[in-house]
């Protein structure tokens, strides 16, 4: 356990991991928006596709693509083990060293323990190739063939699944054990503002409201829907 000292600190890692849980919450939500409009399970995401698919019969390839990167790029910054991101490494380092003199051998070896799941993740999935290579930069392989890194880095829906529920139970975890603070409340389904988030980056990438506005509003429509099942 902590020791008494070090209060301060400890309140600075907590508001740390909020935003650090606010990040898997964002990227679990994407995922639930993705799987809504992918699956297309209900009658009224039938419909809306069919029509959207009318208009602009490659968009949901795009669509498929682009939430993608988004989830990738996510999940590629928490998993990062570098000076220049907030990751859980890089929380897990700042609360080793701010706490150093408050924490226990026993708890010392249990955050290493997690440093180790972190780096078990990065070796076993793809998500930073995948990021590096194509997400957030432009590899001369992938960059006229970018279905090629689906053969070289493949990603499944279950690897995404896992690897949210890893960095859950890491926040959850140091939250609980270092901090003595009550877990982190895990909102399940689609949040509000991650719909605001995906739409803006899909705009920022795509235009999506200047070149296809009766897409970008049917999608808001399909998703706000979503939101009241």
């Amino acid at each position: 356990m902590v020791k008494s000292d070090g209060n301060d600190k400890s309140e600075e890692l907590k508001k740390l991991g909020q935003n650090l849980a606010d990040q898997v919450i964002d990227i679990a939500h994407k995922m639930e928006i993705w799987r809504f409009l992918m699956t297309a399970e209900t009658q009224e995401a039938v419909e809306i596709k069919q029509s959207i698919t009318k208009v602009h019969n490659r968009f949901f390839g795009y669509l498929e693509r682009s939430v993608n990167d988004v989830i990738v790029i996510g999940l590629g910054k928490l998993m990062a083990d570098n000076n220049d991101e907030m990751s859980i490494v890089k929380y897990l380092n700042k609360t080793e060293q701010e706490l150093r003199k408050c924490l226990s051998k026993e708890l010392k070896e249990e955050i290493e323990a997690r440093h180790n799941e972190v780096r078990e993740l990065r070796e076993k999935s793809n998500v930073l190739s995948r990021r590096n290579k194509t997400a957030a930069h432009n590899a001369p392989k992938y960059f006229h063939n970018s279905e090629l890194v689906n053969d070289d880095f493949p990603i499944s829906t279950d690897q995404i699944d896992k690897t949210i529920e890893k960095f859950k139970e890491i926040l959850d975890w140091h939250r609980k054990v270092v901090l003595k603070a009550n877990t982190y409340e895990w909102f399940e389904g689609i949040g509000q503002r991650s719909v605001e988030n995906l739409f803006r980056e899909l705009e920022m990438v795509e235009g999506l409201k200047m070149k296809h506005p009766f897409i970008y509003f049917e999608l808001r429509k399909a998703i706000k829907g979503r939101n009241r099942m």
